[in-house]
């Protein structure tokens, strides 16, 4: 979902709206009440607007814990690959071929089913291949089998990765907050038509810059909920990074 037409759609409905409030007699309806309408205009603010920021900010934490455990993985599979040097060739040229596949198929295949809340099973069964190779796997030396269990840790922590990757692909928005941040931010553009302010272009401004605020701080707050699909997205330059530097090696 691309922000703009959000914006431009909620602007025409505010401001048409406002157009067709303001031919009311609003000065002589709220006249006696201003004060009133002032004291409720500030509880409600207030309310909501903490609400909003609540939900932003749970919004952006989510976000940023996806990023950082993306950045976990793609440690994970660099450690693994410098581990594999102290095993023999054929097992390090093996678990190299297997690494620079997960790699390039979580870039090509998972990242796009993650944007529809899915996973790749071609991905899957490289990360199986990879469990069954090292369990398979039986070191000579005091050497490897040092390095062969650090692996395996290493393994472990690329698995809970993984899967809280795709944990993160469901949205996890309630409905009911969607439905109370959305009345809550029109009644706040409602009120805001309440006030009497005689330059018509001026009251259209204020209108304007209260509307936008609202709209992309619940835009927001509702996109970084899916770090992995929509228009804020985490992109996969990590594992691309390492892509390149594995097909350096």
């Amino acid at each position: 979902m691309h922000p703009i037409p959000v914006l431009i759609i909620s602007l025409a409905l505010a401001l048409g709206l406002f157009f067709i409030v303001r031919r009311l007699p609003l000065e002589e309806m709220f006249a006696s009440e201003f004060n009133f309408l002032n004291v409720v205009a500030r509880i409600v603010g207030t309310i909501f607007g903490l609400f909003l920021a609540f939900t932003v900010i749970l919004g952006w934490g989510r976000f940023t814990e996806a990023r950082r455990n993306v950045f976990t993985e793609v440690t994970c599979l660099s450690l693994l690959e410098r581990n594999a040097a102290a095993f023999p060739t054929e097992v390090r040229e093996r678990v190299h071929h297997l690494l620079h596949a997960y790699i390039q198929s979580t870039v090509l295949d998972v990242w796009p089913a993650m944007a529809q809340d899915q996973g790749s099973p071609r991905t899957h069964q490289i990360y199986r291949d990879l469990w069954d190779f090292y369990t398979a796997f039986s070191p000579e030396t005091e050497h490897q089998k040092i390095f062969h269990r650090r692996s395996i840790g290493k393994l472990n922590e690329l698995g809970a990765a993984r899967r809280l990757r795709l944990l993160y692909c469901q949205t996890t928005f309630i409905t009911p907050v969607l439905i109370f941040l959305l009345f809550g931010g029109m009644v706040m553009v409602g009120i805001a038509y309440c006030f009497p302010v005689k330059n018509v272009w001026f009251h259209v401004l204020l209108i304007t810059i209260v509307t936008v605020i609202i709209v992309f701080s619940i835009f927001l707050a509702y996109e970084m909920q899916n770090p992995f699909s929509g228009f804020i997205t985490i992109e996969p330059d990590a594992f691309l990074e390492l892509l390149a530097d594995f097909s350096q090696r």
